[in-house]
């Protein structure tokens, strides 16, 4: 078997069917892949649909697994532990591939590399350089944080017993692929597409939880202890940490602002004086890397004038309250 695709599932009933089409039947039929479905405790129709799609192909290259929900990292990792490919791949449900995917994915396979990146907006970079992409400090904007449009050789992730932390609400995938890419300098970039990844704005997705503050503390943590593990400078451990520090507090701020009236979320903002966050009012940095409309919001925080910082994401938020879906190609 060429390719595992992992597919963890959380009542996905309104895309699951696309997503397993655009697979295409017959490189399973093939025995080119074998597509392994996690189901996270859905409530809705997901298993059913699956149950119907895999007994319609009669294939032992589908399987579909049952766990009480625990999240998607636990999903991902159960797919990985039960993957007999000579690759791992990951989609998420409510995203699709081309149908040319297979050729462009398998083109590359001979040259037995550990990692390789899709996408046209990548062009062939230092591993610095495609570290900067994962967490998303570049020039380009570009953010090649999750899972998708990659391939990994399982024997690769194995072996360096590599996993997705659990307990992590976001910023889990960038963590993944982080570790990977620093634990090694054979990967390959392929300037092609073929992943449609699903995007979804609306304010329904966007609400204030206290969990984010908790999961971004384990995150910050577990983010330290990849890059002092690794041979990576400690001038690019630094400018990493403090990157994704900085977004972090801006991540939590905006969700902060999606609480009604400001006397509510006031109190919210105390996460500030908590660790790692504290020292973010003693920070000198120019703050080069970002937005203006990240760069005032940092300005204002540094002046602990949290009553403007409510209020100008507050109003970013209500000019934003379009509700879209939409497919992009990475």
């Amino acid at each position: 078997m060429k390719i595992s695709i992992i597919i963890p599932m959380f009542n996905a009933e309104k895309y699951i069917q696309k997503c397993l089409e655009s697979i295409g039947t017959n490189l399973i039929e093939e025995n080119k892949v074998e597509v392994i479905l996690i189901d996270d405790g859905s409530t809705d129709t997901t298993k059913q649909i699956c149950k119907d799609f895999i007994k319609r192909h009669q294939s032992n290259n589908i399987k579909m697994y049952y766990q009480e929900n625990a999240g998607v990292s636990s999903a991902r990792n159960y797919g990985i532990s039960i993957a007999t490919g000579e690759y791992l791949m990951f989609v998420d449900a409510d995203d699709c591939l081309k149908s040319e995917w297979f050729s462009i994915v398998s083109e590359n396979m001979q040259n037995n590399c550990d990692i390789y990146y899709y996408s046209t907006s990548l062009k062939q970079v230092s591993k610095q350089q495609m570290i900067s992409y994962i967490v998303g400090n570049n020039k380009e904007h570009i953010m090649f944080a999750g899972p998708f449009a990659k391939i990994f050789k399982r024997s690769f992730i194995y072996q360096e017993d590599i996993t997705f932390k659990k307990g992590i609400i976001n910023g889990e995938d960038m963590l993944f692929n982080l570790e990977v890419l620093l634990k090694t300098d054979n990967f390959q970039i392929v300037s092609k597409s073929f992943y449609q990844y699903r995007i979804y704005i609306g304010s329904t997705t966007k609400k204030f939880d206290d969990r984010i503050v908790a999961s971004d503390k384990e995150f910050q943590k577990s983010l330290n202890e990849i890059l002092v593990n690794s041979n990576l400078e400690k001038e690019w451990q630094a400018k990493i940490s403090n990157y994704c520090l900085y977004n972090a507090i801006f991540t939590i701020a905006y969700r902060i602002a999606f609480i009604q009236k400001f006397q509510k979320a006031r109190e919210k903002f105390s996460f500030l004086k908590e660790k790692p966050y504290v020292n973010i009012e003693k920070k000198k940095d120019k703050l080069n890397d970002y937005s203006l409309k990240k760069k005032i919001v940092f300005f204002f925080i540094r002046q602990k004038q949290y009553y403007l910082v409510y209020w100008i994401l507050r109003f970013a938020i209500q000019n934003s309250k379009t509700e879209k879906e939409y497919y992009i190609n990475i």
